[in-house]
């Protein structure tokens, strides 16, 4: 390899590589574009663009293990090309003293029985009606089928979905939890 061409070669530590020349280093490239994306280097004075800022999610549940498993299932997720991050509160006073606190929540994952047996209800009446909160994003995940129906929780309380702890899946929650990031058809059921 000439001189001039040393500096295409690939430089620094590659761990157990001791050598990779420029034309296999171009091969790996090429196999690997077709699963990594990179931002392409800005031109002139085009800034630089930042990283995404993930999407906060605030899990409000009791229940530890449910903590657990919903980071479980969406630690690696992204949405939109956006990471999650993950906000914890074990009550609905807990939850609601951390939304007063933290600026630009995306989305609460809020159970309903805690403290008492509505406390996540009474936390979504606070937030929407005492906080004004009509534009944060409110799923209710309910572990307690039968003790209120999706279409009377949809009618009496501004919310913008419900699920069942218990027919949950990963892909199911995922799918639930990107379309209200996104927007797709994620308004409150009822308008303050």
């Amino acid at each position: 390899m000439s001189k001039e061409d040393s500096s295409l070669a690939p430089q620094g530590d590659f761990g157990s590589t001791t050598h990779l020349d420029w034309y296999t280093a171009s091969s790996l490239m090429t196999d690997a574009e077709e699963f990594i994306s990179f931002l392409d280097e800005p031109v002139g004075d085009e800034p630089v663009q930042s990283p995404a800022l993930p999407w906060k999610l605030l899990i409000v549940d009791d229940e530890p293990q449910v903590h657990e498993a919903t980071e479980l299932a969406l630690r690696r997720i992204r949405i939109g090309d956006r990471p999650l991050h993950f906000l914890h509160a074990y009550s609905a006073a807990e939850a609601e003293t951390l939304i007063q606190r933290t600026e630009g929540i995306d989305l609460v994952l809020l159970d309903v029985i805690m403290e008492t047996p509505d406390a996540g209800l009474r936390l979504v009446d606070r937030l929407r009606g005492g906080l004004g909160l009509s534009q944060l994003k409110i799923l209710i995940r309910s572990g307690q089928p039968g003790s209120e129906q999706e279409r009377d929780l949809a009618g009496r309380f501004p919310v913008n979905g419900y699920l069942q702890k218990t027919q949950q899946t990963a892909s199911h929650l995922v799918s639930v939890i990107s379309a209200l990031l996104l927007n797709e058809d994620g308004h409150a059921t009822r308008q303050d």
